[in-house]
């Protein structure tokens, strides 16, 4: 059975292996289901929305925490976003960063932005400019002038959003959600499907006595939580069995974070102009145990499942994006960078010389312009053996 940790919700694995996917033929040639492969895509991102455009989202609900008794919880939550076109005056953008898709974050504890500030800058390392007050609003205006129709979750500028710049936001949410129900939906619908007869409820399993092993899959964002779901230790079933034999983390360098109040998984982690400030990057990056200077700890992603006897077979795969702007070679490398490190026989790590984060599609033609990169992308495909099957 090949699990697949899906991205914002969405299915990657067919489009990436299978040749000639389309919405009227999902499965394209059938490249996976013709290994013999059982194919399961379990939701875990629970604070996404299927839109109109695409209900069939795949998503999984959690509670909200509350504290003992019912009180709401609150938290001081930062957003930082850029756009990729500009919005026009007045411009409205949710209050969550903007590559959370389908997300519209957590709602502001009130409408008045009394005490709080905007900012904007070109770059990282710039020093933050406040946007006046009187500019902004917790508002959706995009039907409605400026200062828009109240809302917590959405923020409108007078004078529209731009390209040009980075814009950070801090301020106090409320209701987080228990995001890390997540990890443990992975770890539960994978192991039933593999050793249960039936569920808590008495439902029959579907697939009891036919799933021999079991592999785990993410891309991107859910590569990122692969490796967050071991660090973890959720590679053990609540009976204290292995649940994954194999696992390929793709083009996720670092770690998702999910497991905290107010977490935000859909953001990015740390980038090279980007969300520096957001926890992912930091130390376990390597599988192995390393000794991190700057915390004076040393760790590994895989010390639970070590301890616990239940480590799979790690196939990791990066491209050249990983490496350049998403910490990639801290995978590899003590955390100063000076030296190699010796990687654990269980794992293989491969890069994808010259390829950008997304791939591209063996069928698509020739790309004509750079679209939101400098250069053009490369147009080699890094779909599995495309060339030796035909």
């Amino acid at each position: 059975m090949l699990s697949e940790v899906v991205n914002r919700g969405n299915e990657t694995s067919p489009g990436t292996f299978n040749i000639g996917t389309s919405t009227t033929n999902p499965q394209g040639d059938g490249f996976l289901e013709n290994q013999g492969l059982t194919l399961a895509f379990i939701g875990w991102q629970a604070d996404l929305v299927a839109p109109a455009s695409n209900p069939g989202l795949i998503t999984m609900s959690a509670p909200i925490a509350h504290f003992r008794g019912g009180k709401t919880i609150t938290g001081v939550v930062r957003s930082e976003w850029t756009v990729s076109t500009p919005t026009g005056a007045p411009g409205t953008q949710n209050i969550l960063a903007e590559s959370s898709s389908n997300t519209p974050g957590y709602a502001s504890v009130t409408t008045s932005n009394a005490g709080l500030t905007l900012t904007q800058r070109v770059h990282q390392d710039d020093p933050k400019v406040p946007i006046p007050n009187s500019q902004w609003a917790f508002a959706d205006c995009t039907s409605t002038p400026f200062p828009g129709v109240p809302n917590p979750q959405k923020v409108c500028l007078q004078n529209g959003f731009d390209t040009n710049h980075i814009y950070e936001l801090v301020y106090t949410a409320k209701d987080p959600i228990v995001m890390g129900r997540g990890l443990a939906a992975l770890r539960d619908v994978s192991a039933f499907f593999h050793n249960a007869a039936m569920d808590d409820n008495g439902t029959p399993n579907p697939l009891v006595g036919q799933i021999a092993h079991t592999i785990l899959r993410g891309d991107s964002q859910s590569g990122r939580l692969l490796r967050t779901f071991l660090n973890l230790g959720f590679n053990e079933d609540e009976s204290g069995q292995q649940v994954f034999e194999g696992m390929h983390p793709h083009i996720g360098s670092v770690r998702n974070y999910i497991n905290v109040r107010f977490s935000q998984p859909g953001r990015l982690a740390g980038t090279q102009h980007t969300e520096q400030q957001y926890p992912g990057p930091d130390s376990p990056l390597t599988y192995q145990p390393t000794f991190d200077p700057l915390t004076n700890e040393t760790s590994g992603i895989l010390d639970r499942c070590t301890k616990s006897g239940t480590c799979p077979k790690i196939v990791h795969t990066m491209s050249d994006i990983e490496y350049w702007e998403a910490s990639g070679r801290g995978d590899t490398t003590d955390p100063l960078g000076r030296r190699d490190l010796r990687i654990p026989d269980n794992v293989r790590i491969y890069q994808f010389s010259s390829n950008q984060h997304g791939g591209f599609s063996p069928v698509a033609p020739l790309p004509t312009s750079t679209g939101i990169c400098e250069q053009l992308p490369d147009a080699n495909t890094y779909t599995y053996n495309i060339y030796g099957r035909y």
